[in-house]
């Protein structure tokens, strides 16, 4: 048995693959870290100023279909709607406040109409904390991964293998595990970057050569969701479209928001607070007039929306990765 953290005892030639799994973890983290600030960016930036904002009281000026209150500051009214930071279920909590019921809340005292009711945010040192951990695992793993990855890449047999020593290295000295675990991977990877990676962008690529129409929108209908319970409850708000548009004399109706078909485009449509789901109901009501994009080959397929999603970027690098994670493990065998 090999003893602990001996990196450093391997055959000349060996693949460092101790040094990529260290590497490969501290990528992961790191990647996490990625993905954490594109989703708690703007919940941990508006935490950050709030901690400085002004207490005072509010009074609630509407409660149905979403809670608005009054904020008064510099002998102005300014109405606000955000409950707290990341806090869906905020109106809920609050019960049912009725028109008049004064409240406590913050507000930018540069800016009163930007206001909140509470400003609790126990979440907040996730950002930072997975950025610290993932920036000490990459710069303590980078380094002796460069040099061993160095001395594999320039090592050369003597005499060189020849194609049946190769071939038996898939077995030989139980490197068979690993080669079945490799040889898994990319049975799963490979399939993966071209259904989640090289198809998905290939449609949206054929999408930005669509000729634009004018749409009209015929279903804007907003319901909610929820999930878990408790404090790991989680929910919003979902759009729910349809626009008819005419190509060649034809009416085709389409419910389609964009090209990014991974488990539908609703997504794109989904916001956590009440007061942003009104602003995007307000943008497609029906009736409302927009430009979409037309298959000219298929009519009945179309877009209101073809620009790049970062959350469909991030799915599509799934496939990628562990078809590179296949290749590594393949090559570190013994």
């Amino acid at each position: 048995m090999r003893p602990i953290g001996a990196f450093a005892n391997k055959a000349p030639g060996a693949f460092p693959g101790d040094l990529v799994a260290a590497f490969g973890l501290s990528a992961a983290v790191a990647g996490a870290a990625v993905l954490m600030t594109y989703y708690l960016k703007d919940d941990f930036l508006l935490w950050w100023k709030a901690r400085k904002w002004t207490a005072g009281q509010c009074t609630v000026v509407r409660s149905d279909p979403s809670l608005v209150y009054k904020v008064e500051a510099g002998g102005r009214s300014y109405e606000a709607t955000r409950i707290g930071i990341s806090d869906w279920q905020g109106e809920y909590t609050l019960g049912d406040p009725q028109v008049g019921a004064r409240l406590g809340c913050f507000y930018d005292p540069s800016s009163p109409g930007e206001a909140l009711l509470s400003r609790d945010y126990s979440g907040w040192w996730w950002l930072p904390g997975a950025w610290i951990l993932a920036a000490f695992m990459v710069l303590s793993s980078g380094p002796p991964l460069a040099v061993g990855l160095w001395k594999w890449a320039t090592y050369r047999p003597d005499p060189p293998l020849t194609w049946g020593q190769w071939v038996a290295t898939f077995y030989e000295n139980g490197a068979w595990m690993l080669s079945l675990v490799g040889f898994t991977a990319l049975l799963i990877g490979l399939p993966m970057v071209w259904f989640m990676s090289a198809r998905p962008w290939w449609h949206w690529w054929q999408v930005q050569q669509w000729p634009a129409a004018q749409c009209e929108m015929t279903k804007s209908e907003v319901r909610g969701w929820s999930g878990g319970s408790g404090r790991d409850a989680s929910g919003g708000y979902i759009l729910s479209i349809a626009f008819r548009y005419t190509v060649a004399g034809r009416e085709y109706t389409s419910d389609t928001y964009a090209p990014w078909r991974l488990g539908g485009t609703e997504w794109l449509l989904q916001r956590s607070h009440a007061s942003d789901m009104e602003e995007l109901l307000k943008q497609f009501a029906v009736g409302t007039k927009h430009t979409c994009y037309v298959s000219p080959q298929e009519p009945e397929k179309a877009y209101l929306w073809r620009g790049k999603s970062n959350y469909a970027t991030y799915v599509s690098a799934i496939g990628p990765f562990i078809t590179l994670l296949g290749l590594i493990i393949l090559a570190s065998r013994r």
